[in-house]
């Protein structure tokens, strides 16, 4: 039996993120057994909490395990690759792979959508192999990915990804352009300009139906339901923290 807390973006206020987390220990009288957070956590080595996290603290208060959003560094995250065990209770989520996090299978893959780099995936190879330091190419969702995660052949009881699938986006976004201002935050090109989710994601849910499926990216909270899978787009925490955080109990 496992009391989890998925998290949406809380981009870069990881201690606050906590101290909210802590605090609804104490006014429920539930104890969070682990914390899942859906990506845009802020690692980044450039960002004061992850560089205080990492140099300093080296320790969160509760078990959690990341997957990984735009919002993040990716030098930074290949550093945590190199010493995975530097923080104590933090865990980075596989980029095409299920982890059991106490008994719960989740499938994770990271990144938001491009087109473009759906298509091209040696894009992303290129930018994550620094030949392109610093680009946000390296966190487009990397196709290969997809295909690894659709070889596991075990059941999964929750997907979590970063950006939407093809068939479900939040109410208001598909179709709908996207702000100039934003896309290059996203690494998308000027016509890569309509908000669509990703058909990997949509193959991801129609192979495995999880009990649920977790994204944030959106910075809303949308919950719908698409045959046996609960789909729940997460608020950004520092948008509002309430509807950022959606605890589930597993198992009996």
């Amino acid at each position: 039996m496992a009391l989890i807390a998925f998290c949406g973006d809380c981009h870069y206020q990881i201690y606050k993120m906590y101290d909210f987390l802590i605090a609804w220990e104490k006014r429920t009288g539930n104890v969070l057994d682990a914390v899942v957070h859906v990506g845009d956590y802020g690692v980044d080595m450039f960002g004061p909490n992850w560089k205080h996290l990492w140099d300093v603290d080296k320790e969160v208060p509760i078990e959690t395990w990341v997957c990984m959003g735009n919002h993040e560094n990716y030098p930074s995250i290949q550093k945590w690759q190199a010493e995975p065990e530097r923080i104590t209770r933090l865990h980075l989520l596989p980029d095409g792979g299920v982890t059991d996090v106490l008994g719960v299978k989740i499938a994770s893959l990271w990144g938001n959508f491009s087109p473009k780099s759906w298509m091209n995936p040696d894009r992303i190879k290129h930018a994550r192999d620094y030949k392109v330091p610093g680009t946000r190419l390296a966190l487009h969702i990397y196709r290969p990915s997809v295909f690894q995660l659709m070889e596991y052949e075990g059941p999964v009881d929750v997907l979590v990804t970063h950006d939407a699938s093809s068939i479900i986006v939040p109410m208001g976004f598909y179709g709908n352009p996207i702000p100039e201002g934003i896309r290059p935050i996203l690494g998308l090109d000027r016509d890569e300009n309509k908000t669509q989710g990703c058909p990997g994601i949509t193959d991801l849910l129609r192979k495995f139906e999880p009990t649920y499926h977790f994204y944030g990216h959106y910075h809303v909270k949308d919950i719908r339901q698409v045959e046996g899978t609960k789909v729940i787009c997460l608020n950004a925490f520092d948008k509002n923290a309430s509807e950022a955080v959606e605890v589930v109990q597993f198992g009996n």
